[in-house]
């Protein structure tokens, strides 16, 4: 481990700095730590939603304004009690409501109001400009295109070649 990346932590015993497999890994956390603190300090300045509130309006959103809970739950990596609770504070903002499934009583799909996707639309400008900040003009295009494609194969899907511009 660098030692840089967790100031204080070198003399933790248990870590064995030889395995391969975990090269990289303190970055990759590291990164993702710092990034998703600026992404949700935009997003709370722009429309005072934690990045889960907005990572589950935007997934509604992006299936036609309406998603089951569990669908909600696997995209943004929640258990379902948990995306079932965080709905309900999208309810109680007047930002989502609950719909039942009408072939299947046992499923719930939270939808998006009209001042939920005004909210949605708002956050995802604050959002992707903090993602220009935090990633945008430190990787070449080429470089972008070579992330995608690792990290599309460690979640375990192909990511689809665009043409770079």
């Amino acid at each position: 481990m660098r030692g840089n990346l967790f100031p204080g932590c070198q003399g933790m015993t248990g870590w064995d700095e030889g395995l391969a497999a975990e090269r990289g890994w303190d970055e990759v956390n590291a990164f993702v730590a710092r990034a998703r603190q600026r992404l949700e300090a935009a997003v709370w300045r722009a429309t005072g939603l934690g990045l889960p509130e907005f990572e589950a309006l935007e997934n509604t959103g992006r299936h036609a304004g309406k998603l089951r809970i569990t669908d909600l739950a696997r995209a943004i990596g929640l258990s379902e009690p948990g995306a079932s609770r965080l709905v309900q504070r999208l309810v109680d903002q007047g930002l989502v409501v609950r719909c039942p499934c009408e072939t299947d009583r046992r499923v719930t799909y939270a939808a998006l109001t009209t001042r939920g996707e005004e909210v949605r639309r708002k956050a995802r400008q604050a959002y992707r400009d903090a993602v220009k900040a935090v990633y945008g003009d430190r990787l070449l295009p080429e470089e972008k295109a070579q992330v995608a494609e690792l990290f599309g194969r460690l979640l375990g899907y192909d990511v689809p070649r665009v043409p770079l511009a």
